[in-house]
């Protein structure tokens, strides 16, 4: 009987960030870890308050890229500058693409603010500012929010195992820095201002993660970053628009379904951003799942960046590759999870690629 063979290894082999604490993986990872914080008012955008008063907003902005843009632009200068330099780290050419799939991830379709445009004609204009065939027909659009991009890796994933496509990048991008979304946010108590303590900053950011087997990368003399282990989501019932808090019951089940086939994860990577709902909710996970997981190591980058929103899962994705590429993670694998505001939960392990002998 012949032996049956280990299936291909599916690995992050590029990424690439734009965000308010660096304009590249390597120095917003850098900033990130440092704890450095870029979260100041901005001279652009005001809201009213209760008494329709106007009062500036704490934010974290992607100085530098998204200057005086609105809604649209904003997004697409993002994701432009970050998909340049996957492409560039993966080493692609426009003659590599014509196999390969791309998953946009993006806003949850009824948050105010936003562009429809971004949906449409996002990847059309940022592939011929690149001078790449148009990938818009290869494109697969999520309007689901933070947890996106962890949804789009788990399809991207069987995708490249099926043989459906020869690789896949998963884009993650989202602004809250327009007076619609954050009009919505101070009305619905949830934006951190004077006065409350408890809601989040919010931010913007941009981050691209190239997805491939582990040969087709090292073809191309490309080492991969980091090991896809296993990709879970669920949905929860109880979101954070209605009175009744969440059980924890959906994200638990997608940590279970991402952790089915590894091990301990030491490090978890997430969207925690201030707001009790997450808190609360990560908190019954906990209680259900520490025991198997022991102690973790918590990174989460709002605090220094602000809430990116549907960039989140993509930018947490970004900062454990590089975390476990770099020997930086206290073991050899960590944990992502992410949380939507609709209710979509998404969690991923990613495992160190194996040291040359």
């Amino acid at each position: 009987m012949a032996e049956r063979r280990a299936p291909e290894p599916i690995v992050i082999s590029a990424v690439g960030v734009v965000s308010p604490i660096g304009h590249s993986a390597p120095i917003a990872y850098t900033s990130m870890r440092a704890g450095l914080s870029r979260l100041g008012l901005s001279p652009e955008l005001r809201i009213r308050d209760g008494r329709g008063k106007l009062m500036s907003v704490v934010c974290g902005a992607a100085t530098g890229v998204t200057d005086g843009h609105r809604r649209f632009l904003r997004l697409y200068r993002m994701a432009l500058r970050a998909w340049s330099e996957a492409l560039a780290q993966g080493r692609l050419a426009a003659s590599d693409l014509s196999d390969t799939h791309v998953y946009l991830c993006l806003a949850e379709a009824e948050r105010p603010g936003l562009d429809n445009r971004a949906a449409t004609g996002l990847m059309r204009k940022a592939c011929a500012a690149l001078g790449l065939p148009d990938l818009s027909s290869a494109t697969a659009v999520g309007l689901h929010g933070h947890a996106g991009p962890l949804m789009a890796l788990q399809t991207a994933c069987r995708s490249v195992a099926s043989g459906a496509c020869r690789r896949a990048f998963v884009v993650g991008v989202d602004t809250y820095l327009d007076e619609l979304s954050l009009q919505w946010l101070a009305d619905t108590g949830r934006l951190k201002v004077e006065g409350q303590a408890k809601g989040f900053v919010p931010g913007e950011g941009a981050a691209v993660l190239l997805i491939e087997q582990a040969s087709s990368a090292r073809a191309r003399q490309v080492m991969p970053l980091a090991q896809v282990a296993g990709v879970g989501a669920a949905m929860e019932t109880q979101t954070i628009f209605d009175k009744k808090p969440s059980t924890g019951e959906a994200l638990t089940q997608a940590l279970r379904a991402a952790t089915r086939q590894a091990g301990p994860c030491p490090l978890v990577v997430c969207d925690l951003n201030g707001e009790r709902y997450r808190a609360q909710e990560w908190g019954l996970v906990l209680a259900r799942t520490q025991g198997a997981q022991g102690a973790q190591l918590t990174w989460h980058a709002a605090d220094c960046m602000g809430d990116a929103g549907a960039a989140s899962g993509a930018l947490s994705l970004v900062w454990a590759a590089m975390a476990l590429s770099r020997r930086h993670a206290p073991g050899n694998a960590a944990l992502i999870w992410g949380a939507s505001d609709d209710g979509e939960r998404g969690a991923a392990v990613l495992q160190a690629m194996p040291q040359a002998a």
